[in-house]
């Protein structure tokens, strides 16, 4: 009669096999939690922004928006011109909020969120309450990119306010 178990060998045959697959898929997981990271941030940040429209013509006011760029790149909304996007108070005075309900809300994406990902240049922009129009000095149409190790893409806000994301992965519109 045959004891039950595993013996030695088939242990160690299954311990190799598992090995095997983990070197073989490391790298390829490592590129997907990139891929979504920047996903993610591409998709956020579009949606700020598209919040930032909507609530200028709701409210008839102008939304501004301010923020950084580089490794630790934050982006911000505000009634008021250059908040600051890195204050995680909403009660301060500069800070990147909005009152929703009676309460101050902070509207902010930041860097520490998504690991590995930078803004490469941003420039600070305005909604118009009126019809939601992109202002900086005149007319605005403009690009905010995105970058990983591996992988780019942007956020783009048209003349007409229209915003998009696109980028070079899988599930992006290509810029």
């Amino acid at each position: 009669m045959r004891a039950k178990g595993f013996t030695l060998i088939e242990l160690l045959i299954t311990l190799i096999i598992i090995s095997v697959l983990t070197a073989a898929t490391g790298p390829n997981i490592s590129r997907y939690i990139e891929q979504e990271r920047l996903r993610g941030a591409l998709f956020n940040l579009k949606q700020k922004l598209v919040y930032a429209r909507s609530e200028a013509i709701k409210r008839n006011v102008t939304i501004f928006v301010s923020g950084s760029a580089g490794a630790d790149w934050c982006v911000g909304l505000s009634l008021k011109a250059d908040c600051d996007c890195s204050s995680s108070d909403p009660m301060q005075a500069d800070a990147c909020s909005l009152t929703v309900n009676g309460t101050q809300v902070l509207h902010r994406l930041t860097s520490e969120d998504y690991s590995g990902i930078r803004i490469s240049q941003l420039r600070s922009f305005r909604f118009d309450g009126v019809r939601g129009l992109p202002w900086d000095s005149g007319s605005f149409a403009g690009t905010i990119p995105l970058n990983s190790a591996s992988y780019s893409g942007a956020v783009v806000i048209s003349r007409i306010g229209r915003v998009k994301a696109c980028g070079n992965l899988s599930g992006v519109e290509d810029c």
